[in-house]
């Protein structure tokens, strides 16, 4: 009841009444003068501008957030009630203040400008820049950033002297993020790039090569880490040819069904860490993987993923150029169920990430979750004793699946500090158990 409440009329009922909301604010006031409308009046008592008709009024929804994004982006689940009723109680007081008139709506919170300043930290590390210099990072599109964050973060435009302070205090007291934090502004940025290629491929009447990372015309460079051959030990398989997933499979989907680890099936190349990462994932929540897809064009054969690295959020844009065998097969990594294409295009972005296919060719499983799914990676001592007692075993893993909320995080030594050769990234990571 609260998910189907929650996913599809509260949902419209919401944007409705923003939509109503916003729609009378700007009425309030004359678009040509900013003087304020008496109120029954139909003109401007100052500049004599007609004031527009409600039901004439559009809205501009862009900057409203799906509210399976909304959830995504707070790592909430589905199947979690608990959060469920949070977020349900939260909409009643939010309608009661846009009732009310409450005017909080127009301000981003206190964790967007804090998000907003860890993200500016980063791209300093990244330019190799003092805190001086933050506002040239933010102003060359090296930081990337939500709608949100870059709201409150204009604020210090008329003291940008703030800002550097603000750099300089997180510098050394860095603000404590959740591990889902950032992935708002790198979705926004995501589905920007992806609809930027759509729409140049439609004008063109073309379908998208990735002109960085092309299977057609330099194929060892993706493929191999030296660009020129397979190194030591290289389980990478050498492809027949190179086909689009269209031309393999007549009718491809991304998701059909369901999604379950049976569905994953290896390839000829040493991944086999990074999928059974995947099918754990996979088998804990089916929704993990979906959520990695933040936008694309099956025909144009354009994707864009999520990933996690050193705790930031990034996005890869990919095409559907696939390595195939001697029968025009898919080579490496497919999906049970012959029409689904999210394994090997996943594990494509995943390669791409790595810069090649062979960087891949081996690896950890621990690291894949993280790079897939954000927080931070490590592992629980069990003594001996707890070892070879099997029912010691069970209650200790009935504990810790019972968890709430494991809370984990890591911080610089003091000789990796702003300005060093070295940079560091802190953040607290929230995964759940």
């Amino acid at each position: 009841m609260m998910l189907s409440r929650l996913l599809e009329l509260d949902a419209d009922e919401a944007k409705t009444s923003f939509a109503h909301f916003e729609k009378k604010q700007r009425r309030k006031h004359c678009v040509q003068c900013q003087n304020q409308y008496m109120p029954d009046a139909n003109f401007c008592r100052n500049c004599g501008h007609k004031r527009p008709i409600l039901e004439e009024m559009e809205v501009d929804q862009s900057s409203m957030v799906p509210l399976k994004c909304f959830l995504d982006e707070h790592g909430m689940k589905h199947s979690d009630a608990e959060s469920f009723s949070h977020v349900c109680n939260t909409l009643e007081k939010a309608k009661k203040k846009i009732a009310d008139g409450d005017s909080y709506m127009t301000f981003a919170t206190h964790n967007a400008l804090d998000l907003a300043v860890a993200e500016v930290l980063w791209g300093l590390f990244q330019k190799q820049k003092s805190a001086d210099q933050a506002w040239e990072v933010v102003d060359d599109g090296t930081v990337v950033l939500s709608k949100a964050s870059y709201k409150e973060l204009q604020k210090l435009r008329e003291h940008p002297m703030e800002l550097v302070e603000k750099v300089r205090e997180a510098n050394i007291c860095p603000p404590l993020l959740t591990c889902h934090a950032g992935r708002q502004g790198n979705r926004e940025h995501c589905i920007w790039s992806v609809n930027q290629i759509i729409e140049k491929c439609r004008n063109e009447g073309t379908k998208y090569t990735d002109p960085n990372w092309n299977l057609l015309d330099a194929p060892e460079k993706v493929l191999y880490v030296d660009g020129v051959g397979p190194g030591y030990d290289c389980t990478v398989a050498k492809p027949a040819g190179y086909k689009r997933i269209t031309e393999i499979i007549a009718e491809p989907v991304l998701f059909k069904g369901g999604v379950r680890p049976a569905d994953i099936i290896q390839g000829q190349i040493g991944t086999c860490f990074f999928l059974g990462a995947l099918g754990a994932m996979v088998g804990e929540d089916p929704e993990n993987v979906r959520s990695c897809f933040m936008a694309y064009d099956m025909q144009l054969g354009v994707y864009g993923v999520r990933f996690c690295l050193d705790g930031e959020w990034y996005h890869t844009i990919i095409d559907d150029w696939m390595p195939v065998d001697e029968y025009g097969r898919l080579l490496y990594a497919r999906a049970y169920d012959h029409d689904e294409v999210w394994v090997p295009l996943l594990e494509k972005a995943f390669c791409k990430m790595h810069t090649c296919y062979e960087m891949c060719d081996g690896g950890s499983p621990g690291e894949a979750v993280s790079l897939l799914f954000g927080g931070t990676v490590g592992k629980f001592a069990i003594r001996e004793k707890t070892r070879s007692n099997p029912s010691a075993a069970t209650v200790y893993f009935e504990e810790l699946s019972s968890t709430r909320t494991t809370w984990a995080g890591y911080f610089p030594p003091p000789s990796r500090r702003l300005g060093q050769q070295e940079a560091w990234h802190s953040k607290a990571s929230a995964a759940r158990a």
